[in-house]
């Protein structure tokens, strides 16, 4: 992963181990430093690349990153309900579905619900006990 950074956002690229190819962005944005929150992003733009544990293995790199060097107390992110492989992977690694955002999001003419996620340090400290 490759690091670029702001006031508000971190990001990072994601690239395929054996040719260093760019497959895909992660990072946090809305980074809020008084309260420790960000929100986490991720997108994967390579199709042939999803499924590979490429985002898992992104995912669990930005928080360790983002616990450990930003000193967040809480990553929080949103995703529609029919990404399963998204609300997979987020439950995966420990994000707990705090709630839902009743119809959101507008996508072809129809409203869809948004799920809110979150993970606090102690949650991912105790997945993490050598982190």
């Amino acid at each position: 992963m490759r690091y670029l950074s702001s006031e508000e956002v971190v990001v990072f690229a994601l690239c395929e181990k054996e040719s260093d190819k760019l497959i895909g962005w992660l990072g946090f944005d809305e980074w809020d430093k008084d309260n420790q929150v960000a929100t986490l992003f991720i997108g994967i733009g390579d199709r042939s690349m999803r499924g590979k544990g490429y985002g898992k293995a992104g995912v669990q790199e930005l928080l360790r990153y983002g616990f450990e060097e930003m000193q967040l107390h809480k990553a929080q992110l949103m995703v529609l309900p029919f990404n399963r492989a998204g609300v997979a992977l987020y439950e995966k690694v420990g994000f707990q579905r705090e709630g839902i955002l009743r119809q959101m999001v507008l996508r072809d003419g129809v409203r869809h619900d948004l799920y809110s996620y979150g993970l606090l340090k102690e949650e991912w400290r105790a997945l993490h006990p050598k982190a």
